[in-house]
């Protein structure tokens, strides 16, 4: 019921307003867009130039520029990061090899068996970063973010208390449990035994007798 000051308006009352939208669509797509031809062009192509050096190659999700710049650019960011020693714990990740290594002779042993690796190749050039661990970890926010009532009452009765068990049960998590590893935003120092590896590498390919060290 209306309480006096609201007028009542019956559908057939409302008055409507028709709006015209463009859709645009590339021919045999299903997804449409809405005022953006770009996006129904860019949705359909398998194809797209760098935005590097204009370059047209085959597109892949997430990248604007072809696979030599790709990588030109990823060493360019690679170069800014902050960079310390790895104290061999966790993992370390090479986003050259796309690839995890627990230590330094995992990743030395795949650099001497890969051709595209030379004599002239810098340990950069790897892009050789640091990982950190995760753990799964438990809050009471998590926990307790749908009870309540409908009407948004509260119906935690010790916050204390609930807190305590989710801190003692990460504890157990994190005792029990190993973690994920990720490539962290600080990159890893040259290791020693890198020119080493470098001069093995151009005996190997010269046909000389020096062995690979194991």
């Amino acid at each position: 019921m209306s309480d006096g000051t609201e007028k009542l308006v019956l559908p057939e009352d409302v008055q409507i307003e028709a709006k015209q939208i463009t859709i645009y669509r590339g021919i045999g797509s299903n997804r449409g867009w809405e005022y953006d031809e770009g996006a129904a062009r860019r949705s359909c192509a398998n194809a797209q130039k760098c935005d590097r050096c204009g370059a047209i190659f085959k597109k892949y999700f997430g990248q604007m520029a072809c696979p030599g710049c790709w990588q030109l650019t990823q060493k360019e960011n690679h170069r800014k990061l902050p960079r310390q020693d790895w104290d061999g714990k966790g993992l370390i990740h090479s986003d050259f090899f796309d690839e995890y290594f627990r230590d330094w002779d995992d990743l030395f042993e795949k650099v001497f068996h890969d051709e595209r690796i030379t004599p002239e190749t810098k340990f950069d050039d790897l892009m050789v970063r640091i990982c950190m661990p995760q753990f799964p970890t438990v809050s009471s926010e998590s926990i307790l973010s749908d009870h309540a009532t409908e009407d948004g009452d509260d119906l935690v009765n010790d916050y204390k208390a609930i807190d305590a068990a989710v801190e003692n049960l990460n504890k157990v998590i994190l005792a029990s449990v190993s973690p994920v590893y990720y490539p962290s935003s600080t990159a890893a120092n040259e290791p020693d035994g890198w020119k080493a590896l470098l001069l093995e590498i151009e005996s190997d390919r010269s046909g000389g007798k020096l062995n690979r060290i194991e």
